[in-house]
């Protein structure tokens, strides 16, 4: 079971971990006079205690969060709020967000990605359109769902919620390198993470066998183009809702459609055991910076706190629970032969 369950008056949307002890939810009911309101929190975590102290909160007034991200030393905060990115600045000592400057786009803002080396802000509207620091430089048939930075070749990858994809180097963006998965002409891109070298597509799949899946792609650094669809995975009778990827750790932790949690090993592409039931829809999973505490956000207005070694945990049980159950067949089968 989780660590700890807390409960927000609002359906969250999006989360991110600022340093091993602070966190940040967002979300919200949009415009209307629904009564839902539309807020960005600032938690502070105890990792002896297991308890959670609300830190500072923000009043986005009329719009929504669906999307957050932050530079690598965690002193600035990008959040998609409405048609629009703002950016905080972190006071850590005052554990509060202080407001910069606002990006603008022309819809709902549904993806964002800072670029650390390039010190570039990307984010994408849900009429595909692909924006840098305020200026729209790609456009694609279908919303954008997802932004990832490989920093080491300076590319971004970009997934919509059709089956189109791009990677673009930042040095040419005005020629980005378009693909459509073939295995899965009917699926849906849902978001990107990176491992290393590898691109990581989350992939809802609209198939009678397969209802999700996950596609793992490398980059040619000369061409831009993908070198290899190497490895899929595939995720039978349950959708894939959202995941991120802990690279020291060799592991992804990812939230299905079944509202469960999981983590695989991405050395062997095992799962380990799920945690079921964990929120009514799951919007978000990420993961404290030092690896240690998993934090998943729901529609039904709630955030839970999982340990790591929990998850995968409960993987490696199961694992020994099998053997010790084949060893007691074995034995009683072999002494049911000496008998006779």
């Amino acid at each position: 079971m989780e660590i700890h369950k807390s409960r927000v008056n609002f359906p969250i949307m999006a989360s991110v971990w600022l340093t091993d002890n602070i966190f940040i939810v967002a979300g919200g009911g949009g415009s209307g006079d629904h009564g839902v309101p539309n807020h960005c929190v600032m938690y502070a975590f105890d990792n002896e205690t297991n308890e959670v102290r609300e830190c500072f909160t923000l009043d986005l007034k009329d719009k929504a969060s669906y999307c957050i991200d932050f530079d690598s030393d965690s002193s600035k905060l990008f959040i998609g709020v409405g048609d629009s990115v703002v950016v905080y600045r972190f006071d850590a000592e005052n554990e509060c967000l202080e407001e910069e400057t606002i990006h603008n786009a022309t819809c709902l803002v549904k993806a964002v990605k800072y670029c650390n080396r390039a010190d570039q802000l990307f984010y994408g509207d849900v009429k595909g359109n692909v924006y840098c620091d305020g200026t729209r430089k790609m456009n694609f048939q279908d919303a954008i769902s997802g932004l990832e930075y490989n920093s080491a070749q300076n590319l971004l990858a970009i997934a919509t919620r059709g089956c189109a994809a791009a990677v673009v180097s930042l040095g040419k963006l005005d020629s980005p390198f378009r693909f459509k998965l073939k295995e899965c002409p009917q699926g849906k891109f849902k978001d990107i993470r990176l491992y290393y070298d590898v691109f990581i597509f989350g992939v809802s799949i609209m198939d009678r066998d397969v209802s999700g899946g996950y596609f793992f792609l490398k980059i040619d650094t000369q061409t831009h183009r993908v070198l290899t669809n190497f490895h899929r995975v595939y995720t039978k009778n349950v959708g894939h809702s959202s995941f991120t990827v802990v690279e020291d750790s060799n592991l992804m932790v990812s939230a299905n459609s079944a509202n469960s949690l999981t983590a695989f090993d991405l050395r062997t592409k095992n799962a380990f055991k799920a945690i079921e039931n964990i929120h009514s829809i799951v919007t978000s999973v990420a993961v404290s910076p030092e690896s240690k505490t998993v934090l998943t956000t729901g529609w039904d207005n709630t955030f839970n706190l999982f340990a790591l070694k929990q998850v995968t945990k409960k993987g490696r049980e199961r694992n020994i629970i099998m053997i010790f159950i084949l060893l007691v067949v074995l034995i009683a089968v072999m002494a049911k032969q000496l008998n006779k």
